[in-house]
């Protein structure tokens, strides 16, 4: 392998978020991927758009062009950094990654939902764990270890910040020709996120696996392995 993985876990999530997958990748590949710890990169970015290009500027500080596999936030991360630094990536992968709204209204709904959750992360952290963990995509799905609030002020920035109501609608932006190769995918229990794998261009592989919710490293690892183990060598052998 020429070039480094680096798995962007979701919000709040560190290793907490993939569980046996990078060790079962590492079986397909021969490369172990790295869970990079994307928060402490970015922490202080005003947008998904600054976020995005503080990832770049570390994948260029390495001399590397790492595939991105993204998991939720970091799926839209990791989306958001190949538009803002195309160069900087030799392939991206967006798991249960919302592609953004089109409609303003709804933007500003979700922006108004998400300073909400910000406000119960401060003031009140168990009760936003468990009410997390009932919205409609993670509702019955693996729960992971509960997180580490120690950082709950940075974290509650980055909801309010570089939420879904806060990115712009990626689709007319995943149109750029010289971006790397792009793969979004989804769990068919997931079924909001399913309906999404819709939005993106064609020039986006997407796949929905079979027996899996919102969580996917966690639900689905060897699945998830085998699709991506050719993804990865394709994004190899171009370079």
């Amino acid at each position: 392998m020429k070039n480094p993985i680096w798995l962007l876990s979701g919000f709040l999530g560190g290793e907490n978020h993939w569980g046996d997958f990078s060790e079962t990748l590492a079986q397909h590949i021969g490369v172990r991927p790295e869970i990079f710890n994307w928060f402490n990169v970015v922490e202080g970015a005003k947008s998904l758009a600054e976020a995005g290009r503080f990832l770049a500027q570390r994948a260029y500080a390495e001399g590397t062009r790492p595939v991105l596999i993204g998991y939720s936030m970091g799926g839209r991360l990791a989306l958001q950094a190949a538009i803002e630094a195309p160069s900087a990536f030799s392939g991206i992968v967006a798991l249960s990654a919302h592609t953004g709204f089109a409609e303003d209204g709804k933007r500003e709904a979700r922006k108004i939902e998400d300073t909400a959750w910000a406000k119960l992360l401060r003031e009140d952290p168990a009760m936003f764990w468990q009410k997390w963990n009932q919205r409609g995509s993670l509702h019955n799905t693996t729960n992971p270890t509960p997180p580490d609030f120690s950082q709950k002020e940075s974290w509650a920035h980055a909801l309010v910040n570089m939420g879904t109501g806060a990115q712009d609608y990626f689709p007319p932006l995943l149109l750029n020709k010289i971006l790397p190769p792009l793969m979004a995918i989804a769990g068919a229990r997931d079924e909001k996120f399913v309906h999404n794998l819709k939005e993106y261009p064609k020039t986006v592989q997407t796949h929905v696996i079979e027996d899996a919710g919102h969580r996917l490293p966690l639900e689905a690892p060897t699945e998830l392995a085998r699709l991506l183990a050719p993804f990865i060598r394709q994004t190899q052998d171009i370079l």
